[in-house]
């Protein structure tokens, strides 16, 4: 958790994004994919990325990289942007940082994936149901 840099007379802390598990070193390793690195690491095993969240290489804290809203990451350890899942047909993704969806979209609306609320009004993510159509509770699609 601690490195030397050259003419130093104390040891440092290694930044956040970077670890030292060794002695006399005179820089930290930046912290790998999958895991992140607090200021001062020294073992990243159980630094590992929480699901909701995805950390690339140098991630300093656990929560710096959310899925956005409107998608999920069921998965621990994930270091890129593409483990975040769009929300699926019929089910929303309220906030950032989720783990599972949210929940079905409401009874009156559909959900096409990667809605953010349970009533979306967009017509790119989902819509009021039409009149004349029938919108039951997770729908897809309108139904007549």
């Amino acid at each position: 958790g601690h490195y030397c840099p050259a003419g130093s007379s104390e040891p440092e802390k290694c930044p956040a994004g970077t670890y030292n598990p060794d002695t006399h070193q005179e820089e930290c390793t930046p912290c790998p994919g999958g895991h992140y690195c607090p200021t001062g690491t020294i073992d990243i095993t159980t630094l590992v990325c929480p699901a909701g969240y995805y950390c690339p290489a140098g991630t300093k804290s656990a929560t710096e990289k959310p899925c956005a809203a409107g998608s999920f990451n069921p998965l621990e350890g994930q270091s890129e942007e593409a483990a975040c899942q769009d929300c699926s047909p019929g089910k929303y993704c309220a906030k950032p940082g989720l783990s599972e969806e949210t929940g079905n979209c409401s009874a009156g609306f559909y959900c096409i994936g990667g809605s953010t609320t349970s009533k979306p009004t967009d017509g790119i993510k989902g819509a009021a149901c039409d009149p004349g159509y029938y919108c039951p509770d997770s729908a897809l699609i309108p139904l007549l």
